[in-house]
């Protein structure tokens, strides 16, 4: 406390620009003792060692994420460190290659040209969407993607979700809601750091082909974008996330295109919307 005390003084005296607006006027020592402002500076240095500490916090916990195999499969999974939570209790995060076969993210990704996208502001940002839904309230509304994707996600994602720690023992867990979004020059680029209030559990696939663009998929464990860990998915592979892993997409070049799906943990938590898994 007496170096901070003494450290104050210092920058005080020797740079106004740090001094309050009331004080930058005064020459010479400050009397910091019988100061009004001082209690001022005070605030907004300890803010912003406190922002320091919790920025070293998010960098060395990103490091420091320890993914675990799930089974024999090739999965792995780790826990996302947040603020408000002690290591070891955050957000989950699951990766596993080969679950989308390349032959079904060849063909989705041909049909992706003849796909009519929407353009309605986005729950996030306000931006345009460009996105196409389908699947909704468990149900499949489009046939060509359902056609191509309806067996990967019934017989090889769900499984995989269900044995997982996404998923409690013995959970329903259902398809929800699915979509294509699509980022390119001129539509979009972004989708700001967020969380997927609707979905228990959320499941992410490139359809474009991984070389293609810079950027994609990231997450955020902190209030500041200095926390921001870039999660590279490579062809075929699937990341999937609970629902209070605070996440999002940047683009900075090139074709993205990916399918997002979201699944509750029963079809009436998804027909009725309610979300129990933030009463747990």
């Amino acid at each position: 406390d007496a170096l901070r005390e003494r450290s104050m003084r210092l920058l005080l005296m020797t740079c106004p620009l740090l001094r309050p607006a009331s004080l930058r006027a005064v020459r010479g020592p400050l009397h910091l003792a019988r100061s009004p402002g001082l209690a001022a500076v005070r605030l907004q240095l300890e803010a912003a060692d406190g922002l320091r500490r919790r920025r070293s916090y998010c960098s060395a916990a990103l490091h420091a994420l320890d993914w675990q195999p799930l089974d024999s499969g090739g999965a792995s999974w780790t826990r996302v460190p947040k603020l408000w939570q002690k290591m070891g209790e955050g957000a989950v995060l699951l990766r596993a290659h080969g679950i989308v076969p390349p032959e079904v993210r060849e063909a989705v990704w041909a049909l992706i040209p003849r796909l009519s996208f929407d353009r309605d502001a986005d729950s996030v940002d306000g931006a345009p969407t460009f996105e196409l839904r389908w699947a909704r309230e468990g149900r499949f509304t489009h046939d060509g993607l359902a056609a191509l994707l309806a067996e990967t996600v019934e017989e090889r994602l769900l499984p995989l979700l269900r044995r997982s720690p996404l998923c409690d023992q013995g959970s329903e867990l259902v398809l929800c809601e699915a979509l294509v979004r699509y980022y390119e020059d001129g539509r979009r680029r972004v989708h700001p750091a967020h969380f997927d209030a609707d979905a228990l559990v959320t499941a992410v696939f490139e359809v474009s082909p991984p070389d293609g663009f810079e950027g994609g998929f990231y997450v955020q464990p902190g209030a500041h974008v200095s926390s921001r860990l870039p999660v590279r998915l490579e062809a075929g592979e699937v990341i999937a996330h609970s629902f209070d892993l605070q996440h999002g997409v940047e683009v900075s070049s090139g074709t993205r295109c990916s399918l997002i799906l979201w699944f509750a943990d029963s079809a009436a938590a998804c027909k009725d919307k309610s979300r129990p898994w933030y009463e747990r």
